[in-house]
């Protein structure tokens, strides 16, 4: 067995250099994993595992979390939003549920809304357009920016066939003023009332 040169050795353990198409596509599934596995960014900075990494591929130099948080998840966020865009077009109408949430830990309100719609095959889909906080006021009419805003972006304005909605009266004239048919979640009040009914 012919035993391997110094330099063929050396080049062995060389990390790639940073533009490298197989160092970058290593850059895609980890920016990946953090975002299906919904892991801190913070995750790419612990020992253990930098050591999976470096047994996995030896070639491949680990970036730190600023890399990840600041440049490949927004990167990977444009690209899945212009997919999105694709097949949303393709979809004949677009039925959506909002929710909003707030919890004792944090001050802030969360508002999300998935759009559900169904294939010319009548495949049933189903994707969050949106899930953030509310910055501002939850009057109506801030509702109705966030809303028409979100529309406009995915380009479903036209195709929007009702919204299903909490009982709030601000989400209700919200919709109604971004002229968005909506209705309430049987759910939603189904849930009150038995809520009611056991604290009575």
């Amino acid at each position: 067995m012919q035993e391997p040169s110094i330099v063929r050795a050396f080049n062995n353990r060389r990390p790639w250099e940073f533009g490298d198409q197989c160092q970058r596509r290593i850059h895609h599934v980890l920016g990946e994993m953090i975002a299906l596995d919904n892991q801190p960014f913070n995750v790419v900075n612990s020992r253990g595992f930098w050591r999976v990494v470096a047994v996995l591929e030896p070639h491949y130099t680990l970036l730190s979390d600023k890399y990840f948080r600041m440049l490949l998840i927004p990167e990977l966020f444009k690209m899945m939003s212009a997919k999105m865009i694709d097949v949303l077009a393709s979809a004949r109408f677009v039925s959506s549920t909002t929710d909003s949430r707030t919890t004792s830990q944090c001050t802030d309100s969360f508002r999300s809304i998935t759009a559900h719609w169904i294939t010319d095959s009548w495949d049933r889909q189903s994707a969050v357009v949106a899930a953030g906080p509310i910055a501002r006021s939850h009057t109506a009419q801030n509702l109705a920016g966030i809303v028409a805003s979100l529309l406009e972006k995915w380009n479903v304005g036209t195709k929007v066939h009702i919204f299903l909605r909490d009982n709030a009266k601000n989400m209700a004239a919200g919709l109604r003023e971004a002229g968005v048919q909506s209705d309430s979640c049987f759910s939603h009040t189904l849930q009150l009332c038995v809520k009611t009914s056991l604290a009575s």
